[in-house]
């Protein structure tokens, strides 16, 4: 149970400074400053919950090993801007599936997906959205256990950023969108599940109004046309943004999401180094569990992905500036209270974030992420092993 102490907070990986990150805003998304070294960073940790509250404080390597991550570059982003936002799934016939958002020469956003059985040979791009007005971010896809495919995402296509829902038998025909929230302030990032009793959740989040601090709001479906009506669950004096959600219990989720002073931006500031990195639990969407913090150093923490893991573990991903002033990709987990050192999973000079991450063995990971070490930004993907190293 979350009530359990997990760990001390994740301390400061190095204590020099960083560098300037700007503003991140609807038309440019979390990077760092362009033409610098600037790999963002991907930290993972498995958390025991079995762990006692006074464990002390693992050192980390000054120069982490690097794990040996087999990457490949899989769109071709024609448009200003580039792809960006990516959500893995593997289905239960064993293939790997991407979706993510790409803008077209006129600047509209829409999104696509695409598969593969071997992780080498991959379809062709499958277009999910399409609205005249364009503006779609942000997938969360998921297989349902009936085999369905389903889809969360943001989109403004009513002039006002909502979460909207879709489904495919394939997903090469989609179901007409049923949109999700109605909201005047600000809906982002939805995070797509299904609980171990059917039951389908979506956490995002969202202000009530325009210029106030954010909360995560949650709904849930048991057929995946009627939705609970959206409620606020945390209410802390912070703002919460970027929640990543997987099946817990019987019927339950877990929560990771990032938490940050709300320093008057729409959608959170790379330069706002208050974000970090928090994981509750709740049965039933009502009642929550206290928050652990699993960040606390005076670098960016967010966007994370939560992965299962046996035996009750739990793995998180996120996107961090931690390891030095333009960031790297790093990783570590914990198992029956002990914490790895720190791995190296990215090591190229540009833009790496906003990953998304999978289980697919035995210490075996697939994730999916943007980088522009194309030239443009556009998604990439490839595997890894926790214990494979360049």
């Amino acid at each position: 149970m979350f009530e359990e102490r997990v760990n001390e907070h994740f301390d400061t990986l190095v204590s020099q400074g960083r560098g300037h990150m700007p503003h991140r805003n609807r038309t440019r998304k979390p990077h760092l400053r362009e033409g610098a070294r600037s790999t963002a960073c991907v930290a993972f940790l498995g958390l025991a919950y079995s762990l006692a509250c006074g464990e002390e404080r693992q050192e980390r390597d000054a120069a982490p090993p690097t794990v040996r991550l087999n990457s490949q570059q899989i769109t071709r982003s024609t448009g200003a801007g580039g792809a960006e936002d990516p959500s893995i799934l593997k289905t239960a016939d064993g293939r790997i599936w991407i979706a993510w958002f790409d803008r077209d020469q006129a600047g509209k956003c829409h999104l696509w997906c695409k598969n593969s059985r071997d992780g080498k040979t991959w379809s062709d791009p499958i277009q999910v959205t399409r609205n005249p007005e364009g503006d779609n971010w942000y997938p969360s896809m998921i297989q349902a256990a009936d085999g369905t495919l389903c889809l969360a995402w943001w989109s403004g296509r009513t002039g006002n950023g909502e979460i909207w829902f879709s489904e495919s038998a394939s997903g090469k025909e989609w179901s007409d969108p049923i949109r999700i929230t109605n909201n005047l302030g600000h809906d982002w990032c939805p995070s797509l599940v299904q609980a171990g009793d059917g039951t389908l959740w979506i956490a995002w989040g969202a202000s009530e109004s325009k210029g106030k601090n954010k909360d995560i709001w949650v709904t849930r479906s048991i057929d995946r046309k009627q939705w609970s009506q959206p409620r606020g669950v945390l209410h802390s004096e912070l703002s919460e943004d970027f929640p990543s959600l997987v099946p817990y219990g019987p019927k339950g989720v877990r929560m990771a999401y990032c938490a940050y002073t709300y320093r008057g931006e729409e959608i959170i500031s790379l330069g706002n180094d208050s974000a970090e990195i928090y994981l509750v639990e709740s049965e039933d969407g009502s009642s929550w569990s206290k928050p652990i913090r699993l960040t606390e150093n005076a670098t960016v923490d967010l966007l994370p992905s939560l992965v299962n893991e046996p035996r009750g573990d739990l793995s998180v991903f996120w996107t961090s500036s931690a390891t030095d002033p333009f960031g790297d990709t790093v990783g570590l987990w914990m198992s029956k209270g002990k914490r790895s050192k720190l791995y190296r999973i990215t090591s190229y000079a540009g833009e790496d974030y906003s990953p998304k991450v999978i289980r697919t063995g035995e210490g075996v990971y697939w994730t999916a992420w943007v980088s522009n070490q194309s030239g443009k930004r556009n998604i990439w993907a490839g595997s890894f092993r926790s214990t494979e190293l360049k």
